[in-house]
């Protein structure tokens, strides 16, 4: 069941390196779930600035900076999605499977950790990670923190096995202020 009662565009931005036709796929799905409609862009570069030697990953922050950019004079209603395949982290964690800005309305996910191990995978179960991620990152675009219930889409993810248990829909309480931001938005 959809939880946003406005109409608002998911505009979807796949990095290089990214199927645009996959990432278009897991867009539309965790789409589908706010009410939002979806629309794909072409792939841009990796942000330079993101990458730290020192950890040999890239920062998540460099990310979500671009993608404000990229969407700086989005029309209300529209959030913006990036899709990436490098590996994402952010000071004091080893690394992130996501993150989100409420305040821009942008999020990154990062598909490098969602591959299973050999003979632990299908095609199947790599998408469905990949939309979960997706869902709980824009979750924190409209304004949910992380839950405490273990199937909830917003529990934090601390490794794959927590995604793995993890529905791919919300609580009843973080559907319940779902609704309640839906609302307040749709009342201003």
């Amino acid at each position: 069941m959809p939880y946003l009662t406005e109409t608002r565009l998911l505009a979807i931005q796949p990095f290089h390196g990214v199927n645009p036709v996959f990432a278009g796929e897991v867009g539309a799905e965790a789409a589908s779930i706010f009410g939002l409609l979806a629309k794909v862009n072409d792939p841009v570069a990796v942000p330079g600035a993101a990458w730290s030697r020192r950890r040999r990953q890239y920062r998540s922050s460099a990310f979500l900076g671009m993608l404000a950019e990229l969407f700086p004079a989005a029309p209300p209603g529209q959030v913006l999605l990036g899709v990436t395949q490098d590996d994402l982290f952010i000071p004091g964690l080893n690394y992130i499977f996501g993150e989100a800005d409420q305040r821009s309305g942008v999020s990154v996910i990062s598909l490098a950790r969602l591959k299973p191990e050999r003979g632990d995978i299908t095609a199947g179960l790599y998408r469905e990670r990949a939309v979960k991620e997706s869902i709980h990152e824009l979750g924190h675009v409209f304004g949910l923190a992380h839950c405490p219930e273990i199937t909830c889409i917003m529990h934090f993810s601390n490794t794959i096995a927590d995604t793995d248990v993890k529905g791919p829909d919300f609580c009843a309480r973080c559907a319940a202020l779902l609704f309640q931001r839906a609302d307040k938005s749709a009342a201003s």
